[in-house]
């Protein structure tokens, strides 16, 4: 991949825990500590799973958008 080439992606998407986690293990990516304001990481809500050794690895939000549509007739 092209983090193991040495030229990774400058924002990654992952699930929560384990899938996360490797990406850290394998040392791919960064911590947010110090990239993202510490008060701006806690309204993050990252659960556990997201942090290793005191560093959290993830925003534990997105947004996404719910709709709902009917037909009425």
């Amino acid at each position: 991949t092209a983090s193991a080439a040495g030229n990774p992606p400058d924002i990654q998407f992952s699930w929560n825990g384990i899938y996360a986690m490797e990406w850290v293990w394998l040392d791919h990516v960064a911590p947010l500590n110090g990239l993202i304001p510490a008060d701006e990481l806690k309204q993050m809500i990252a659960t556990p799973l997201s942090s290793f050794k005191g560093e959290q690895y993830r925003a534990g939000w997105y947004l996404f958008g719910h709709g709902w549509v009917f037909n009425s007739v």
